[in-house]
């Protein structure tokens, strides 16, 4: 009976051992410098990067592709703070800026040539077109009063608008030959 407590004991012993082992290690894994806090450093690093990359691809509203831009400003027109309507667009001018960029450049005029919209209307077009991808910029604007006002008159808030946007974008390149 005494050798079967005896072996017991030393058996719970190399028990209790190795559970302080597994304990040592998990404590030490978890104290400042450890194995855990860098891991959770890494992965709260990570995910602040995917939002923040995300968040850009999110507020880019515009995709790749001429017509793509066609339908973003006709978007922005009807959008209910700028309701400037239905916009001609001239086709794209396309001209190289750099080795690898291109820009792209559309005439946008009112469907209706005598149509007139307030500052507040063309101000809120201007801001949404440029606000919603950073790719686009207004490049030209000519605002022209419905009636030409008598000197020392003030015009009415009815403006006629005609506008240049443009689009910068890097050119598709063709990937490099492998190395031999």
């Amino acid at each position: 009976m005494i050798v079967l407590l005896v072996l017991g004991s030393a058996y719970l012993g190399w028990m209790a051992y190795g559970q302080r082992q597994t304990l040592n290690t998990l404590r030490a894994n978890l104290a400042q410098g450890g194995l855990v806090p860098k891991t959770v450093a890494e992965i709260q690093q990570s995910a602040e990067l995917y939002t923040l990359y995300k968040d850009r691809g999110a507020s880019d509203a515009l995709l790749k592709g001429g017509e793509d831009m066609l339908s973003y400003i006709n978007q922005i027109a009807s959008h209910q703070l700028v309701n400037v309507g239905r916009v001609d667009i001239d086709p794209a001018r396309e001209s190289d800026i750099g080795k690898d960029v291109s820009e792209r450049t559309y005439r946008v005029t009112p469907n209706d040539q005598k149509a007139t919209f307030g500052r507040l209307n063309i101000a809120n077009f201007l801001f949404k077109l440029e606000e919603d991808s950073p790719r686009v910029k207004v490049t030209q604007i000519e605002i022209k009063p419905k009636d030409n006002p008598k000197v020392g008159e003030r015009p009415q808030d009815e403006w006629q608008l005609k506008l240049s946007v443009s689009k910068r974008s890097r050119k598709a390149t063709a990937p490099p030959p492998p190395a031999r």
